[in-house]
């Protein structure tokens, strides 16, 4: 019974290391890096204007 047990375990963490494996490459394609912002309004407003050229209009970031 220890036997078939084992064997059941085994293809768990194969399935679920692959799994894992194929998921962190999906993640890792998406992933996106903050974007800094800067410590002046000035230079805040430029980054806004910036973001907001190819944006619709729901996209579109608000100053505040």
């Amino acid at each position: 019974m220890k036997l078939f047990a084992q064997q059941y375990a085994l293809r768990f963490f194969v399935i679920f290391f692959i799994l894992a494996s194929h998921l962190s490459k999906v993640w890792a394609e998406e992933y996106i890096p903050p974007t800094e912002i800067p410590p002046e309004n000035s230079e805040r407003a430029l980054l806004i204007a910036g973001l907001n050229e190819n944006s619709t209009p729901e996209q579109k970031k608000l100053p505040t």
